[in-house]
């Protein structure tokens, strides 16, 4: 049988495939058959719009988890940054399974985590971890942290429509800036609620129109 064009989850790697499968995600949602086929070729860094509860989460993560499957690298390879630290336990919540179905791990890391736990995160790196702005400003300064940026290959910024034209958002990426020393190639990918002009979203990101890839939920309003 050939692939069916509509499921885009028969590109993706096939333990990613096992793995989503038996999670029970049965068929690609819209923002998903956009934007995985193009997160599974692209060098560029992306923005990703649609409404809450589209699947943008997972739009975004089964490609960057397959492409990670494929190239066979290990450590730390992700950075999600989210803007609420409520919303960073809620995805661990929601992805821990995915993550170790696949034999990946991840943590979360904010103002609030234990000494206990940033000991173990910086012993041992999860694949992804989770975070706020603030804290990506720790992870740099610490050099137990700082000593396993170098394998980052994608920084992942949730809810970019709340962090554009904040002190917050030009902090992080003020920050994302910095993180090049360390992490030279890392590929920016952000995530937006629907908004009016997703230029601005892309500039915000990375500065440029001409380096993003803007993929947009064509059924989506603009707020």
């Amino acid at each position: 049988m050939g692939m069916d064009p509509n499921n885009v989850f028969d590109l993706l790697n096939p333990v990613l495939r096992q793995a989503i499968r038996r999670l029970g995600y049965e068929k690609p949602t819209r923002i998903q058959r956009r934007a995985i086929p193009i997160l599974l070729r692209t060098k560029k860094h992306s923005i990703v719009i649609a409404p809450t509860g589209s699947g943008k989460t997972e739009a975004v993560l089964f490609p960057v988890i397959s492409r990670i499957l494929d190239s066979g690298v290990r450590g730390l390879q992700i950075l999600y940054i989210t803007p609420l630290r409520a919303l960073n336990r809620d995805l661990r919540n929601r992805l821990e399974k995915l993550f170790q179905s696949v034999g990946f791990s991840l943590g979360v890391l904010h103002g609030d985590t234990p000494q206990s736990s940033r000991r173990r995160i910086a012993g041992s790196p999860p694949t992804m971890i989770i975070t706020t702005p603030e804290t990506l400003q720790y992870i740099m300064v610490n050099k137990d942290l700082r000593q396993h940026l170098a394998s980052i290959g994608y920084v992942v910024v949730d809810e970019v429509h709340e962090l554009m034209g904040s002190e917050r958002g030009a902090e992080l990426i003020s920050a994302l800036e910095r993180l090049k020393r360390y992490s030279p190639r890392f590929m920016r990918i952000g995530l937006s609620g629907t908004i009016g002009n997703p230029g601005d979203a892309a500039l915000f990101l990375a500065g440029s129109l001409s380096s993003v890839e803007i993929i947009i939920d064509s059924s989506s309003k603009p707020c």
